[in-house]
């Protein structure tokens, strides 16, 4: 997890007072390494011991989006999930289930590499690091054994 100084810092930087609030969200969003709903985040900050309304977190999530340090996406059915921007340089690859909606996020640098391999292989540059993949989870359709 993130130190109060260094999301202290961060905030300070983007021209921002270090409220109670926003350290708290910045250090969830470290600790979740990855995407997580204003939801998920909300819980988590509960179960830390951090009391704060949902829609504080929702305030400080879009101020600190509006100021560059945290990233927002959406999932097929336009939920939002938020990250430090910090985590955005890295290889995120994002599974959304097609079924239910479900998206699962991870951090994969091997991936990115070979990526990159393969586009200078046929004269391109990658300019994103993020993978969208969409799929069915196992609660939506078993995963079943190709047949020969």
């Amino acid at each position: 997890m993130v130190e109060a100084s260094t999301a202290s810092r961060s905030l300070r930087s983007a021209g921002l007072r270090c409220t109670m609030a926003r350290v708290c969200v910045w250090q969830a969003l470290d600790a979740a390494h990855g995407a997580v709903s204003a939801d998920v985040l909300f819980r988590m900050l509960l179960a830390r011991g951090t009391h704060m309304s949902i829609g504080t977190v929702y305030r400080v999530l879009g101020l600190l989006e509006e100021r560059g340090l945290v990233v927002r996406q959406r999932d097929a059915e336009r939920k939002a999930f938020y990250r430090l921007k910090q985590h955005a340089s890295d290889a995120q690859i994002r599974f959304t289930c097609i079924g239910c909606g479900r998206a699962v996020c991870t951090l994969d640098a091997a991936v990115l590499e070979r990526l990159q391999q393969c586009g200078a292989g046929v004269g391109m540059a990658l300019v994103g690091k993020e993978i969208d993949l969409w799929a069915h989870c196992t609660a939506c359709e078993p995963v079943t054994a190709p047949t020969a």
